[in-house]
C-alpha cells in the first residue's frame, strides 16, 4: 500500500432529473493505483453473475471490514451528519461503509464455461446474447441493502480501480427513467443518457441508489469496479406495528417482505427470517409470491 494515503476531492455532475433526492459525486483519488493494484490481485475468484444479454460480467462478493474503514475515513467528510428521510417518514443518518463489497470484472469478448452456476447451457437465447459481446450491465436500480433493522443503505458507490479510455467506452450512465416503463429495460427503447463517467484509477462515483442507470458496454480491455454502499443509521427505534399496523394485513406482509429481502441482501439473515416468518403469518399468499 501507499505510504501516505491519497487526498479525496468531491465535484457535483450535473445532472437533469425531477427529483431533487437525486445526484451525483465524483470523488478522485479516494484509493492510491497501488491500493487499486492489490484489490484487484488479491481477489481472483470471480465468476459468471446474473448473466443476461444486458448484463456481462465476472464477480466476486466479500467482506472486508478494514478496507470499509479506510475508504470511509476519507469519504466521512463528505457525508458526516448527512440525513435522509425515506417513504415511511423516517430520517436516517450516515454512518459508514457496507463492508459487504463487490468486485467485479468486465471484458471484451469474455468465454464463460458452459456449467458456470449463473450460465444455463440449456438457454440458448442467454448464451447467444453473450457471445463475444463487450462486458456491460444493464439499465437498472440499486435496491436498498440493510444490515440490520436500524442500518440501511441509501448511496451507491462505484470505485473505478482502473482507468478506461473514453474510445473504449464502459462509462456508468445516469439515465432518464420513464416512469410508464418502469425498472426495467426491454432492450429496445432508446435509453436517454443524462451523464457520464467514464472510469479513472481510484476514483468513485455515488449517487442516490433511485437513480436509473447502466454500464456502457466495453469495446476493448477490462474494467474492474468495486461496488458498496453508504450506510445510514436509523434515528430512533424500529417498531413494525408503530409504522405499519394501520395497514392492511396484505400491505403489512408486503412490507415485511420486503423489509426480510433488504435484509438479506445486507446479510443480516436471522433478522431476515424473522421478517418472513411475519409476512407468511399475515398473508401467505405474499410469502410464496416467488
Amino acid at each position: 500500500m501507499s505510504s501516505s494515503p491519497p487526498t479525496p476531492t468531491l465535484t457535483h455532475l450535473p445532472i437533469s432529473s425531477p427529483d431533487p433526492t437525486h445526484f451525483v459525486h465524483i470523488i478522485s483519488n479516494l484509493l492510491s493505483p497501488s491500493e487499486c493494484a492489490s484489490i484487484i490481485s488479491t481477489h481472483t475468484n470471480l465468476s459468471p453473475s446474473n448473466l443476461t444479454p444486458g448484463t456481462i460480467r465476472t464477480r466476486e462478493t466479500f467482506t472486508d471490514e478494514a478496507l470499509a474503514a479506510r475508504l470511509w475515513s476519507r469519504m466521512e467528510k463528505f457525508y458526516k451528519g448527512d440525513r435522509i428521510q425515506d417513504a415511511d417518514g423516517v430520517w436516517w443518518t450516515a454512518s459508514g461503509l457496507n463492508p459487504g463489497l463487490r468486485l467485479s470484472k468486465y471484458e471484451k469478448g469474455a468465454s464463460f464455461h458452459p456449467t458456470a452456476p449463473d450460465l444455463d447451457p440449456k438457454n440458448m437465447y442467454v448464451n447467444r446474447g453473450i457471445y463475444n459481446k463487450g462486458g456491460k450491465f444493464t439499465p437498472h436500480f440499486d435496491y436498498s441493502r440493510q444490515t440490520s433493522v436500524h442500518s440501511k443503505s441509501f448511496l451507491s458507490v462505484n470505485i473505478y480501480l482502473n482507468s478506461v479510455a473514453e474510445a473504449d467506452k464502459g462509462a456508468t450512465r445516469i439515465l432518464k427513467n420513464d416512469p410508464l416503463t418502469g425498472p426495467y429495460w426491454d432492450g429496445r427503447t432508446p435509453l436517454t443518457v443524462l451523464a457520464k463517467i467514464q472510469p479513472v484509477q481510484g476514483s468513485a462515483s455515488v449517487f442516490r441508489e433511485t437513480l436509473w442507470h447502466d454500464g456502457e458496454e466495453l469495446l476493448r480491455g477490462e474494467k474492474y469496479l468495486l461496488r458498496s454502499d453508504v450506510l445510514y443509521e436509523r434515528e430512533g427505534t424500529f417498531d413494525f406495528d408503530e409504522l405499519y399496523g394501520e395497514l392492511s394485513d396484505d400491505e403489512q406482509a408486503e412490507k415485511a417482505a420486503w423489509l426480510a429481502d433488504a435484509l438479506v441482501d445486507g446479510g443480516a439473515e436471522e433478522e431476515a427470517e424473522r421478517c418472513y416468518e411475519r409476512a407468511a403469518f399475515l398473508c401467505p399468499a405474499v410469502y410464496f409470491r416467488g
